[in-house]
């Protein structure tokens, strides 16, 4: 009897651990993923699926896991449209100047999504949140 309970009790903390280390339903991002076979090199006649996946998995800090994907990348850099033609949402990014202290709004170049001239992330998609351009100074 004392073997029955112990083990009963061993169960339910494994089950109660095993619980308690399920991350929250905020540990999510939607991430823009291009199957195998749908990635044409251009975001805008490529096809893609949008993910919920674990914050663990889009490749920061360490880089790899999803990011070695080509074309994928977070929905709140690339858009709902995953980086075609439509313009982003938000259409803006703060770019931060002097280390960090000052924060000018910037408006995304229209359809493609980047960091405008001047801002460091110039040419890129805007990364973090909220999405940024880059730190001069």
């Amino acid at each position: 009897m004392k073997k029955i309970l112990a083990l009963s009790a061993l169960l339910a903390l494994g089950l109660l651990g095993i619980v308690m280390a399920t991350p929250g339903p905020n540990h999510k991002i939607l991430w823009c993923h291009f199957p195998p076979g749908q990635w044409s090199g251009d975001p805008a006649t490529s096809k893609a699926l949008i993910l919920s996946i674990d914050v663990a998995a889009d490749g920061t800090p360490q880089g790899g896991q999803h990011l070695n994907h080509q074309g994928d990348g977070p929905v709140s850099a690339l858009g709902l449209n995953c980086g075609g033609q439509e313009a982003c949402n938000p259409g803006t990014a703060i770019w931060y100047q002097s280390g960090g202290t000052i924060q000018i709004i910037v408006n995304l170049v229209p359809g493609t999504c980047v960091c405008p001239e001047p801002t460091p992330n110039a040419g890129s998609a805007p990364v973090g949140s909220p999405l940024n351009c880059g730190i001069t100074g």
